[in-house]
């Protein structure tokens, strides 16, 4: 509530309502492919709980103290033909605000679960929280994917997110901030090679290998700031 796109008066929360109304409208064209996850800012406005009613999404918090009226504890979608995924989101108690749904702590509230989606071909965790959350996750549960939302530090990797990196057995995906930029990871594998019971291999032994054209895209964003830094006249000349 103390952001500076808080609204504070009736026409900006008119505009934030139009705002919500749209990416719902667009996010609901997804159908059984999406996963809305429950997070800090989406219970933060007047409405409080009720907004869930306004904006039905399919909503899933896993470490949730006690059940939420309408928010699963995880989400099943399809990849592909055969293909499937679960997929959980934590809320770190430290950023849950006040009136959201109390929260345990994720490394200790999702071992059981996970243990009980582990026939699904890939494991997903969204983790709402610090930066280091993610990376933390990754470490100590049986996931395949970490992807972590939040605040991050820095006006690029606000904008543009980290790249894809692995994380203990799992990877782990940081987009940018507030739907700036839209974070992917492609699975390709050779059906030869499937695991027991035709079940895809696990994260850690997936190999990650960057596409030509991912690795020009970030060539270029990594030149454009390097030639900022340079004509930075408070720019320390050994780290450039």
């Amino acid at each position: 509530r103390n952001g500076p796109e808080y609204p504070l008066d009736e026409a900006s929360w008119a505009q934030a309502d139009a705002r919500a109304r749209l990416l719902h409208d667009r996010f609901s064209a997804l159908g059984s492919d999406l996963v809305a996850g429950l997070g800090p800012a989406d219970l933060d406005s007047p409405a409080g709980i009720a907004a869930l009613e306004t904006y039905p999404l399919p909503r899933v918090l896993s470490n949730a103290a006690s059940s939420v009226a309408g928010v699963e504890t995880h989400r099943v979608v399809t990849l592909a033909e055969g293909i499937d995924a679960a997929v959980l989101v934590v809320v770190e108690p430290s950023s849950a605000p006040t009136g959201f749904p109390a929260v345990s702590e994720p490394a200790a509230a999702l071992p059981a679960l996970i243990a009980k989606l582990r026939d699904h071909d890939i494991i997903i965790v969204m983790a709402h929280g610090s930066p280091k959350l993610a990376d933390e996750l990754a470490k100590s549960l049986d996931v395949d994917i970490v992807v972590g939302v939040g605040p991050r530090v820095g006006a690029e990797r606000q904008r543009t997110g980290s790249p894809v990196k692995k994380v203990g057995s799992a990877y782990v995906v940081e987009p940018g901030e507030q739907g700036q930029t839209v974070s992917h990871i492609t699975l390709n594998f050779d059906p030869a090679k499937l695991g027991e019971g035709r079940r895809l291999i696990r994260a850690v032994d997936w190999q990650m290998r960057t596409s030509p054209a991912q690795q020009a895209i970030e060539l270029a964003r990594l030149e454009t700031r390097l030639a900022a830094m340079k004509a930075d006249p408070s720019a320390d000349p050994s780290f450039v």
